[in-house]
């Protein structure tokens, strides 16, 4: 991404989500109960870091997160589980809408912040992170 072009393509999307996948592979983040203990941890990546925190959600629950923070343009993706709703959201922001993905909001830089609820399961969250790297299919 140009450093002043802060719009989201999918081809842009997917490179985050690929190097994501990546580093969450080789940091041994291959389940949820493998990202449980290692809550509290960050990856550096090329543009920024990859988080993973126990962050307060819905209805006085947590939820185990995992997120690439860009400086000054925030999250791009993020993955949210949450044990005891039993569900499971992957979160994007990007230009344009994404297929079976809900609009959220958009942020002040054009991008469609947006969510897809799915079940409490690891596979699922991985099988679409990995459906998010082939543009096409966005």
């Amino acid at each position: 991404m140009d450093s002043n072009q802060r719009v989201i393509t999918h081809e842009y999307l997917g490179k985050l989500v690929r190097e994501m996948l990546h580093t969450l592979e080789r940091g041994g983040v291959n389940s949820f109960t493998s990202l449980e203990r290692r809550l509290g941890q960050s990856f550096n990546v090329t543009e920024g870091k990859i988080k993973l925190e126990y962050k307060f959600s819905e209805l006085g629950t947590w939820t185990s997160t995992a997120y690439y923070m860009i400086p000054g343009r925030g999250r791009p993706v993020e993955i949210q589980m949450n044990q005891e709703l039993e569900y499971s959201k992957v979160i994007v922001k990007a230009k344009k809408m994404l297929v079976g993905y809900h609009f959220c909001f958009d942020d002040s830089d054009g991008n469609k912040t947006q969510e897809k609820i799915t079940k409490f399961r690891w596979d699922m969250v991985m099988e679409e992170l990995k459906r998010l790297t082939n543009h096409k299919n966005a």
